[in-house]
């Protein structure tokens, strides 16, 4: 029997709002809007110790270490959303 290992993490999904309704109005923008929100997303993730571990569309899955890993992304993580208005 194999021996099996376990670990706690804490998952974070993000999605964009909106999108499915952009990709019907302008297919064009909204990949573009799906380039920037990864470029946004992968650093401020990868900068916390986390793992991008799946993007499944418009939708984002990473984890981290800890709980606390994950609250201390998200102030970061709101800021670049505020300031392209296009991911809000």
């Amino acid at each position: 029997m194999s021996e099996q290992s376990r670990q706690l993490a804490a998952i974070m999904f993000t999605d964009i709002v909106g999108y499915t309704a952009l990709m019907g109005e302008d297919e064009q923008k909204a990949f573009q809007l799906l380039k920037k929100n990864r470029k946004v997303q992968r650093p401020i993730i990868e900068k916390y110790n986390g793992r991008w571990l799946k993007e499944m569309g418009d939708g984002v899955l990473a984890s981290f270490t800890t709980v606390v890993m994950l609250y201390i992304v998200l102030p970061p993580f709101r800021k670049p959303v505020k300031i392209i208005p296009t991911l809000i």
